[in-house]
């Protein structure tokens, strides 16, 4: 159950900071992009796990240190998948192509994870247990509202809305 939680909040982490490559020149629209997951990082932050405005801008900047590696990271990562899907699509044979193709879809999802443990590992430092509990069951639902229709513009489900103002 430990190693789950550990493999499930890297990839919340990863969904909820900018997570696009960022192009060689960035356009108004992808600032915009990452412009808006910041506010709404801050939000969740704020409002769901209740961090004081100061805890949750130090939060944010051990999230903001780490995304331009993690940028990166995503770019290998849908890099890997973009070839394996044209091998298949394309009725590949090429052996070393699907093995060249696995290992850097392995690699870079090595390195999310790693990533991901050193920005979990830092943002621990900043908060309680407790917090931590939050941040990541908000996290996991903002990755799931996410999977439900975000990239088209609908925001996640029920964010804050299930909050029980005693649970402090």
């Amino acid at each position: 159950m430990k190693t789950l939680r550990w493999m499930l909040v890297p990839l919340a982490l990863s969904v909820v900071a900018p997570a696009f490559a960022a192009p060689p020149a960035p356009s108004a629209s992808s600032e915009r992009v990452d412009q808006k997951k910041r506010e709404m990082r801050g939000r969740m932050l704020r409002d769901r796990v209740g961090l004081s405005d100061d805890k949750a801008r130090r939060v944010e900047a051990v999230l903001e240190k780490y995304g331009p590696e993690r940028k990166r990271v995503h770019s290998a990562l849908r890099d890997a998948k973009e070839k394996l899907r044209s091998l298949v699509a394309g009725k590949s044979d090429d052996q070393a192509a699907y093995r060249a193709a696995l290992d850097q879809l392995r690699s870079s999802r090595k390195a999310l994870l790693d990533l991901m443990e050193r920005a979990f590992g830092e943002v621990s430092k900043e908060l309680t247990p407790k917090e931590q509990a939050k941040l990541f069951l908000a996290l996991d639902e903002l990755h799931m509202g996410m999977g439900r229709g975000m990239h088209h513009g609908h925001g996640p489900r029920h964010m804050g809305h299930d909050e029980d103002p005693d649970d402090d």
